[in-house]
């Protein structure tokens, strides 16, 4: 590999600050908000699938 192609390869990587900041736009855009709660740990996969159920609900009802 040529030193040419290293670089264009260093450079075609996002760091995580750019990959956030770009999940933060889209979230924007479709109007998403994210929450932190506490909540037992027996409950925990219950309000992650409710949550998830919700959101998806919202944006299928949002791209139609």
């Amino acid at each position: 590999m040529t030193i040419h192609r290293k670089v264009l390869n260093i450079n075609m990587a996002k760091s995580a600050a750019e990959r956030k900041k770009e999940q933060r736009a889209r979230d924007k855009q479709n109007d998403i908000k994210q929450i932190n709660i506490r909540v037992h740990k027996d409950d925990e996969s219950v309000v992650k699938d409710h949550a998830t159920a919700l959101l998806e609900k919202r944006l299928n009802k949002t791209q139609k």
